[in-house]
């Protein structure tokens, strides 16, 4: 089973030299709104100890998902002690959350209460197959990964 990111143009270029990708662990949000970002940022760290949003890659299982954030690749996240794989079987993309919370009054109540009532799990990356499987977004928490070129199995 593959695991699809959309890569923007500066990730590319970073695969280019070495076919490796650093992580960013200040993740700007590209798509979704600061607050929402932050407070999440906050939320995962006191429910499971990491920023997933802003120190983590989003990847998916469907392809088609991933075309929406640029030039598809297969990657291959390089594990160690520390990585681990944070997803929801229900939420296709966490930019879900601004059609579910009041967008003109965000609170962290909200963003806490929309993280919870999605089943957010954390895992080592023996979760990974399920994950995939559920097609949904999957923000994983490394420090390197590798991409390749691939097609949908």
């Amino acid at each position: 089973m593959n695991l699809y990111r959309g890569l923007n143009f500066d990730e590319l270029e970073e695969a280019n030299q070495n076919g490796f990708i650093k992580v960013k662990k200040d993740r700007y949000p590209r798509h979704s709104n600061e607050l929402v970002h932050k407070y999440a940022d906050e939320v995962f760290f006191e429910k499971f100890g990491i920023k997933f949003r802003s120190q983590s890659i989003f990847c998916t299982g469907y392809i088609d998902s991933a075309f929406q954030y640029g030039k598809v690749k297969c990657i291959e996240p390089i594990v160690d002690e520390n990585s681990k794989i944070c997803w929801s079987p229900i939420v296709d993309d966490f930019i879900d959350i601004e059609d579910a919370i009041d967008m003109k009054n965000i609170t962290k109540e909200a963003v806490q209460n929309f993280i919870e009532s999605k089943n957010y799990q954390v895992r080592k990356f023996n979760g990974l197959h399920e994950a995939i499987k559920s097609k949904n977004e999957i923000m994983v928490y490394c420090d390197t990964y590798k991409i390749k070129d691939c097609s949908e199995e």
